[in-house]
């Protein structure tokens, strides 16, 4: 069992304590290799989402081919418009349900980023394709 405390002065938003305790209990895992050519830099991002109550919970390959699944939620009870920014090749997406069934239409990036309403606590589920 592990527990963290936090001294802060003031209140601290819900979005703040979910962001402390996520990298409280998910820390980093480092890999360690040798010398060689990849993808990509030493370092860099692969997602971000802000204004920062918009949490992306996961990402991950999609069960039927190779898009990608991404889930997010809003934490501080008020309507958001969230920006998510992919730092891969990406073309298209669609809000799906939790089983990855698309549920509205298809549309196209702006660049490698995705803008979205989020109301008060709403999870929402999208299928990125390359």
């Amino acid at each position: 069992f592990t527990f963290s405390l936090c001294p802060h002065t003031g209140e601290l938003s819900p979005s703040k304590l979910i962001r402390m305790g996520n990298e409280f209990n998910y820390q980093l895992i480092p890999y360690v290799t040798d010398i060689h050519r990849g993808r990509f830099d030493k370092s860099m991002e692969i997602i971000s989402a802000e204004p920062e109550n918009a949490v992306v919970s996961i990402m991950k390959k999609a069960e039927d081919n190779d898009d990608i699944i991404l889930r997010l939620y809003e934490t501080d009870g008020r309507d958001t418009l969230a920006k998510i920014t992919l730092n891969m090749p990406c073309g298209s997406y669609v809000e799906t349900d939790l089983l990855e069934q698309p549920i509205g239409e298809e549309k196209q990036m702006v660049g490698k980023s995705i803008s979205l309403e989020l109301k008060p606590y709403e999870i929402k589920t999208l299928r990125i394709k390359g």
